[in-house]
């Protein structure tokens, strides 16, 4: 009976997150190409800090 009270209820659970949809330019745009875009500029400023030195 214990173990009643203790399970979180605010948490969000894999069941209640819908999938990705990929006809949808808003969620392709935050979850993909930004992060893409992230991971490019990195390289590019570390290729840039070592052609510096």
């Amino acid at each position: 009976m214990f173990l009643i009270f203790q399970i979180p209820e605010e948490v969000p659970k894999p069941h209640n997150n819908p999938p990705l949809d990929p006809g949808s330019a808003t969620e392709m745009v935050l979850y993909v190409a930004i992060p893409v875009l992230f991971i490019i500029l990195y390289f590019l400023w570390k290729r840039g800090r070592r052609n510096r030195r």
